[in-house]
């Protein structure tokens, strides 16, 4: 899985350090918690409505996947499970603390 910017391997070669001024006070700054409001938001649903949303998208082995407003990356990374090591998978989002915490969780996945 890849955020900000990808390469074929699968690592992440940059994310930005700070919101551009054309980003400025309209991206969340509050990832860290951004995963528990959508849990609580979606009454626990959020995994299984991620899942309907890549079946609906059509993604199957091989395919590439660009994800846009990616976030934390769970449906990045849902992409990814579902397309395999041949697809490639790109996540962006105009939020430097999303894909931070995107980048930390394809990290502890081994993505």
């Amino acid at each position: 899985m890849h955020c900000a910017a990808e390469t074929r391997e699968g690592s992440v070669t940059r994310a930005p350090d700070e919101e551009t001024v054309e980003t400025e006070g309209h991206t969340i700054g509050w990832a860290r918690w951004y995963d528990a409001f959508v849990h609580v938001a979606t009454l626990g649903r959020a995994r299984k409505i991620r899942e309907k949303t890549i079946s609906l998208a059509g993604v199957g082995s091989g395919e590439d996947v660009l994800d846009v407003g990616c976030g934390t990356g769970d449906l990045t990374m849902l992409a990814r499970k579902r397309s395999g090591s041949a697809g490639r998978i790109t996540g962006i989002d105009p939020s430097s603390e999303m894909i931070r915490v995107a980048r930390n969780k394809a990290t502890r996945k081994s993505l």
